[in-house]
């Protein structure tokens, strides 16, 4: 992977929730032309309403 096709770059993220971790040492790369989405507890909901939130 080529640094210049890196569009978003998430490194060393982590979260606790009371006490407990969740999410140790998370790395995300995402490069030019891929497509990602986050699948949470409620399917799809979040990503389209962060959409609305944002006008889009």
């Amino acid at each position: 992977m080529e640094k210049k096709d890196v569009i978003i770059e998430l490194t060393g993220v982590s979260k606790v929730y009371d006490g407990t971790t969740v999410v140790d040492n998370f790395n995300l790369y995402v490069n030019k032309g891929e497509f990602i989405t986050f699948l949470g507890p409620f399917g799809l909901w979040q990503n389209n309403n962060s959409t609305d939130d944002r006008g889009l």
